[in-house]
C-alpha cells in the first residue's frame, strides 16, 4: 500500500467519514461505501493499473451494482427480474 494520502481506498474511507460527520442527527438512511454491497472494498482506482486497472474496476461495479439491487429488491426478487430480463434478451 502506497502513500496513504495516495491510496484510493483512503480516499473513499476519508469520504465516507466526511459525509457521516455532516449527517443529521437521527439519519433515515446510511452513508456506506459502494463496497460494502460486495467484499466491503473501496471501488480501485483505474488510472493507475493499466487496462487492467479498469478491467478491474469494472468488475467491482458490476458486482456492486448487482449487490445493491438485491438489498433494494431482496435476493428473490432480483433474481427474478434477472431471469425474466434475461428471458427478453435472449
Amino acid at each position: 500500500m502506497g502513500d496513504l494520502k495516495q491510496d484510493s481506498r483512503y480516499l473513499d474511507l476519508q469520504n465516507l467519514s466526511n459525509l457521516q460527520r455532516i449527517a443529521p442527527k437521527n439519519p433515515t438512511a446510511d452513508v456506506v461505501i459502494f463496497g460494502s454491497f460486495g467484499d466491503g472494498k473501496a471501488i480501485a482506482d483505474p488510472y493507475y493499473g493499466g487496462q487492467s486497472g479498469f478491467d478491474e474496476c469494472y468488475e467491482q461495479c458490476l458486482a456492486y451494482s448487482e449487490g445493491l439491487l438485491k438489498s433494494v429488491y431482496g435476493e428473490e426478487i432480483y433474481n427474478a427480474r434477472k431471469s425474466e430480463a434475461g428471458a427478453t434478451t435472449s
